[in-house]
């Protein structure tokens, strides 16, 4: 009982990692990869989980950031204690998003929503 209630706060609760085989990619190109799913402690439910595409653009301003793409992976599972859940990640980037460059940049935000406790994200920059 005291384990499931330090999952939901967080302390030994699942981990979510994208792991990309390359960083620096143009538009059209394919992103391949996988999704790891650690889990911790406890049996924890999964919700969902979903990357998405982001797009950071710097201003005199400050910075803006927009989400460009929402991708779907999982939808209501259960990860086990110890349990290592490896999903393949496939994703082809839009042709008509700006070139990363100086001011615009992207990153793909993953994002594992567990039941009851705290969410867990990932953040990986793309080149």
């Amino acid at each position: 009982m005291f384990k499931k209630i330090l999952a939901s706060l967080g302390k030994g609760a699942a981990t979510v990692d994208l792991q990309c085989d390359n960083h620096n990619y143009q538009a059209g190109e394919s992103i391949q990869g996988q999704l790891v799913i650690q889990g911790g402690e406890v049996e924890q439910k999964i919700n969902q989980v979903t990357v998405r595409l982001m797009m950071n653009v710097v201003l005199k301003q400050g910075s803006v950031t927009k989400e460009v793409a929402h991708i779907p992976l999982v939808n209501r599972d259960c990860i086990q204690p110890k349990e290592r859940k490896v999903i393949p990640f496939h994703y082809v980037l839009p042709t008509n998003i700006p070139i990363s460059r100086g001011t615009v940049s992207y990153y793909l935000d993953t994002h594992l929503d567990i039941e009851g406790g705290v969410d867990r994200k990932d953040v990986d920059r793309l080149g």
